[in-house]
């Protein structure tokens, strides 16, 4: 692992787990593995650092799920939540954080992004209305509750939980219930 990686690596694992206000560069460095300078030689500030790890996460989740919307809409379905699912949970970990502050934490840029994380769910779910398969329901609920469930299940908050595939059949399931006419 390369120098650069190796720092947002650890960035990430650190703002996801502490937040920014709880994160310094000392801890990110000895996460890391490398000294404070080094930090600074890649980014001026930990706001830089911060931005950029949140940028990078925010643009694998948009490209990590983005759908070509060939098959039927429930199909469709199905193959996002596959996607969600095998997103890390330590990026969603970090996305969720910021959304339930706020956005107080990332520069302007990163917030226009982190307003339009549910775009590929809303284009699927639009796809689905227009076929007649979902209700008319507003879609930004629907895609908090099924993000909101994965993280949980990933967070291990259901000890009692089935296998992941049974999970994922069960999550589909429920939403469907919602929004399939």
């Amino acid at each position: 692992m390369d120098t650069q990686t190796a720092i947002t690596e650890s960035a990430r694992k650190l703002f996801c787990q502490f937040g920014f206000d709880g994160v310094g560069m000392a801890h990110i460095a000895q996460e890391a593995g490398k000294n404070k300078a080094t930090l600074y030689h890649y980014y001026k500030s930990k706001q830089e650092l911060y931005n950029a790890v949140l940028k990078e996460t925010i643009d694998y989740f948009l490209r990590h799920t983005a759908l070509k919307l060939q098959a039927a809409p429930i199909e469709e379905l199905h193959l996002y939540i596959d996607a969600l699912f095998s997103f890390e949970l330590t990026s969603l970990s970090l996305i969720m954080r910021e959304l339930s502050s706020q956005k107080k934490d990332c520069d302007k840029a990163n917030a226009q992004l982190l307003e339009g994380l549910d775009k590929e769910f809303v284009k699927l779910y639009t796809y689905g209305v227009g076929r007649g398969v979902f209700k008319l329901l507003e879609p930004t609920p629907l895609f908090d509750m099924l993000v909101g469930a994965i993280m949980l299940y990933r967070m291990g908050a259901h000890t009692k939980a089935p296998s992941i595939k049974l999970y994922k059949e069960h999550l589909a399931t429920h939403l469907l219930e919602i929004i399939q006419h």
